[in-house]
Formats: C-alpha cells, sequence, structure tokens
C-alpha cells in the first residue's frame, strides 16, 4: 500500500529489460506503463506517484487487474472480485474479466455473489459444504433452479451421492 501507483502497475514486471538497465529502474518507462494503465482502466488517481493507499477500493482493485492482464496470463483466478465496490466500479471489473474471457482466456471465478457469477460465467460448480455437487452450464435449461437445489445439498438427477 506505501508503493507508488507506479511500482504497483509493473510489481510483478521490474525483473523485464524493459523496466530496467542492470540494477537499474528505468523510471521513466515505468511511469509511462502506469500512465498507459490508468487510462486505460479508468483508475481515478492524482498521478501515477501517488501511493496505493490513496486510492479508493475500486480503484485499487483495478490497478490489480490492470497489472495482471498486462502480462497477459492464460488463465485468472477471480476471488470475490467486486466484493465492497460501488456499482461503477463493479461494472468496470465486470467489463474488463469479459473482455478477458471473450479473448478465450480461462477464468477461475470464485464469488458469492450469484449474480455476479450469473452475468461473467458460462458454467458454475456449486460446493455445499466442501463438496463439489456438480457443475451447470447456464445455457442449460432450468440451470437456476438446478443450482439452488445443489446449494441445499441436492445432487443433479442421475448424479451419485
Amino acid at each position: 500500500m506505501d508503493f507508488s501507483v507506479a511500482e504497483n502497475a509493473v510489481l510483478n514486471g521490474l525483473h523485464q529489460d524493459r523496466f530496467r538497465i542492470g540494477p537499474f529502474l528505468r523510471r521513466h518507462l515505468i511511469h509511462d506503463e502506469a500512465r498507459r494503465l490508468i487510462e486505460s482502466y479508468h483508475i481515478r488517481t492524482s498521478g501515477e506517484s501517488a501511493p496505493v493507499r490513496t486510492l479508493s477500493g475500486g480503484n485499487q482493485q483495478k490497478l490489480v487487474l490492470a497489472r495482471e492482464t498486462a502480462r497477459d496470463p492464460a488463465v485468472y483466478v477471480a476471488c470475490q472480485p467486486t466484493r465492497g465496490l460501488d456499482l461503477a466500479a463493479t461494472e468496470q471489473i465486470q467489463w474488463e474479466l469479459i473482455q478477458e474471457r471473450d479473448r478465450g482466456k480461462a477464468i477461475m471465478l470464485i464469488s458469492t455473489e450469484l449474480e455476479e457469477l450469473f452475468v461473467l460465467a458460462n458454467r458454475i460448480a456449486v460446493l455445499y459444504r466442501g463438496e463439489i455437487m456438480g457443475f451447470v452450464r447456464l445455457d442449460e435449461p432450468n440451470a437456476k433452479d438446478q443450482i439452488a437445489r445443489m446449494m441445499t445439498g441436492l445432487r443433479r438427477k442421475g448424479e451419485a451421492a
């Protein structure tokens, strides 16, 4: 939280040659990358030198997502990505995850927010008391009813206990 927005924006890429020459950081390139992410992800900040702790929770979340998507991973694991965020930040985070999904990235979303799962997921695994009750594709008939049954501990018809 004490790192600047710029330092945080490239935290997992500081080992890359583009951000350093030997042991020395190329601060102008780090700040350029931070400005690019700030603009692309609509992060509200007083500037790339501001400490991350001065950002709202939603803008901190957007910064983390910006940093991670800049790495271009094949798989994302997002746990409660919008918990506690305002509507605008929630919509931005969800939109960015949908963009990554549509680019063919795999996203494992862990959430207790059913509406968020229905917006972002195409398949849901339901856990009940630590056990996977089954998987439901959201394009299946009665998908929401099947999910509700599993949430009460009932398996899908035809599945073994």
